[in-house]
C-alpha cells in the first residue's frame, strides 16, 4: 500500500555513490562516441546490445524516462513488415547525438519535465510497493535539463515527438521521419484497438496504473519543496525551447 508521506528517509540522492554515478555519466556522455563504445562493450553479450546505436541501426527512438519510450518503440516495431534494428531505451542524450552523427533517423521523445519526473518517481515507488528508497528527484531534474539542452543543438537532424502527440497519433511521426530522411518505414495505424493491444502485451510500467496515480499525489508533495523550484524552472525552459523549435517556420 502507498506510504502516507515521502520524507527525507526515503531519499538517497545525497549519498556519495549517487553523486559519483551521476557525475561520471555526465562526463562520459560529453563524448558520445566514447560513451556509446563503452556501453556497447558493457552489453556485448547481452540482449540489450541491438538497442545501442551503431552503423547497423535503422532508427533511433530515444527520450528521458517516462516519455512514451516503450510505447513508441513497440508501436514502431509492431508496424514494420520486416525486422529492423531500433536503438532505444538507453535514456541517454549521447545515443541521440551519436545517432545524428551516424546519419540515422532520430525520433526524440519529449514530455513536460514536471510530468515526466512525477511519473518516474511514482513508478519507482510503485515497483518497490512504496518502500523506497527513492532517488532524490534533483538528479532527475538536472539530467532532464542536460538531456534536452545538449540535443537541442542537433534539432535540424531530429524529429521531435511530444508526449501528448505520440499518444494521440504516433503514426504521424513515422511519416515525418520518412519525409525528412527519405526512408520507407511502415506507418503505425493508431487505433484504440492497436493501442490497447500494445498495452495488453507489455509490462506494468508501460500502461496507466491507478496505484501509480495514488503515488503521484505523494510525489507532488515532494516536488513542491522549494529546493526543486529553480531546477524545474530551468527544465521547463528547455522544454519550451524544444516546443518553439518544433513550430513551423514562416517565410
Amino acid at each position: 500500500m502507498p506510504t502516507d508521506l515521502i520524507d527525507q528517509e526515503h531519499l538517497i540522492g545525497d549519498h556519495f555513490h549517487w553523486w559519483l554515478k551521476y557525475r561520471s555519466k555526465l562526463w562520459l556522455e560529453e563524448w558520445p562516441t566514447l560513451f556509446i563504445a563503452l556501453l556497447r562493450y558493457k552489453h556485448r553479450d547481452s540482449w540489450f546490445l541491438p538497442k545501442i546505436v551503431s552503423e547497423q541501426t535503422d532508427i533511433v527512438i530515444e527520450g528521458f524516462p517516462r516519455s512514451a519510450n516503450s510505447f513508441s518503440a513497440k508501436a514502431f516495431r509492431s508496424a514494420q513488415t520486416q525486422e529492423l534494428r531500433v536503438a532505444d531505451h538507453t535514456h541517454s542524450y549521447a545515443q541521440v547525438i551519436r545517432g545524428v552523427q551516424l546519419g540515422k533517423p532520430v525520433i526524440l521523445l519529449i514530455r513536460h519535465p514536471y510530468e515526466a519526473i512525477l511519473s518516474l518517481k511514482a513508478l519507482e515507488l510503485e515497483l518497490s510497493d512504496g518502500r523506497g528508497p527513492l532517488r532524490d528527484p534533483i538528479w532527475d531534474i538536472r539530467y532532464y535539463t542536460r538531456f534536452y539542452q545538449r540535443t537541442l543543438a542537433y534539432q535540424q537532424n531530429i524529429v521531435p515527438a511530444f508526449f501528448e502527440d505520440v499518444l494521440e497519433d504516433f503514426g504521424r511521426f513515422i511519416d515525418r521521419v520518412n519525409d525528412r530522411f527519405d526512408t520507407a518505414f511502415d506507418a503505425f495505424e493508431h487505433t484504440k484497438e492497436q493501442v490497447q493491444a500494445l498495452f495488453d502485451r507489455h509490462g506494468v510500467h508501460m500502461s496507466p496504473s491507478t496505484t501509480r496515480d495514488r503515488y503521484k499525489e505523494q510525489v507532488k508533495e515532494l516536488l513542491a519543496q522549494r529546493r526543486y523550484k529553480a531546477g524545474l524552472a530551468k527544465a521547463e525552459a528547455i522544454y519550451l525551447a524544444w516546443q518553439d523549435s518544433a513550430k513551423p517556420k514562416t517565410q
